[in-house]
């Protein structure tokens, strides 16, 4: 006779319950394994993508330094230097030979006596800048006076008397004009 043993134990509630999660666990940690497989290809392509633009510009950067350079060794020739040079020379001439009108006419000022006032005054140009004058005084002193003062002058030379002349108007006479020009020749102003 045969005695069949069975060894086995009877599963327990605990074990028929975790035997029946197993399958709906298996499945959820495979699709979570695909998501984070999924999701790391993605980050390591971004990565790559950032990394290979990083190159870019460095390489880009690179580039312009030497561009840079190339420039930077192109201007300091000593040609270009002289040319350089030679172009902050007359541009400080140009600016050099501005005139400010309100200066001008303030230096005029100074030189007339207090018998004499300016009527006009304008600029122009021929070997250097020209001033013109048009000047009314009380009488002839102050015109001379006026005149003297211009010719003492170390702004102004060359000056040459254009017209003169007492405007009447019937019994009285009205003060003298006197229109002359002059040459400036003083220091420059701004």
């Amino acid at each position: 006779m045969r005695v069949v043993l069975n060894l086995a134990a009877l599963p327990s509630r605990r074990e028929r319950y975790a035997f029946a999660w197993t399958l709906p666990v298996i499945v959820l940690g495979a699709v979570g394994l695909i998501y984070l497989a999924v999701f790391s290809v993605r980050n390591f392509q971004e990565y790559r993508r950032v990394q290979n633009d990083i190159v870019a510009l460095q390489n880009q950067n690179s580039r312009l330094s030497l561009q840079e350079a190339n420039l930077k060794r192109s201007v300091e020739r000593p040609e270009d230097r002289m040319i350089s040079r030679q172009a902050q020379y007359i541009n400080s001439l140009i600016e050099a030979k501005k005139i400010s009108v309100a200066d001008l006419t303030l230096k005029v000022s100074k030189l007339m006596p207090e018998t004499a006032h300016l009527a006009t005054l304008s600029l122009g140009q021929g070997e250097g800048p020209f001033v013109q004058f048009s000047v009314i005084g009380k009488d002839e002193e102050a015109l001379e006076d006026f005149l003297t003062a211009l010719e003492d002058s170390p702004d102004f030379g060359d000056v040459a008397v254009e017209s003169e002349g007492i405007q009447s108007q019937g019994d009285q006479s009205v003060p003298m004009t006197i229109k002359c020009t002059a040459r400036y020749v003083g220091s420059v102003l701004h």
